[in-house]
């Protein structure tokens, strides 16, 4: 799923962005499109549980997330605005780098062993009476 958004992320930017610019007639769909693409939200978070050993879960996404969210969130509206000038599809060019990001993203962590979700396997979550 990661990588199907993700690959779907620039051509649903890029169809929104073409539209808006009256590049392309069809609005509706470039909007549809792009919503669809949007569902690369949703995937993250199942991605990122299965990235840590459960004893430190919680604290490995959030401390993760929060660098990166800091990171990139100061950084990328500076970017962009300072880049706008070279080319005004700057952006769609940045959803097409995150895009395969996420794609290498699915292709490495697809070749790896999936981790438990539970702390210590065969706990049993309620008493057989």
């Amino acid at each position: 799923a990661l990588m199907i958004y993700s690959a779907l992320l620039p051509l649903g930017i890029g169809a929104l962005y073409a539209s808006l610019v009256g590049q392309w007639g069809l609005t509706g769909l470039a909007y549809a499109l792009a919503g669809l693409a949007c569902g690369v939200v949703g995937v993250v978070p199942s991605v990122m549980v299965g990235l840590f050993p459960a004893q430190i879960r919680v604290s490995g996404i959030s401390f993760t997330y929060n660098v990166a969210y800091a990171l990139w969130a100061s950084t990328t509206p500076l970017a962009l605005i300072a880049l706008m000038p070279w080319s005004p599809w700057v952006c769609v060019g940045f959803c097409l780098i995150m895009g395969l990001v996420g794609v290498v993203t699915a292709l490495y962590y697809g070749r790896r062993e999936p981790l438990t979700f539970a702390a210590e396997p065969g706990i049993a979550l309620c008493a057989d009476k």
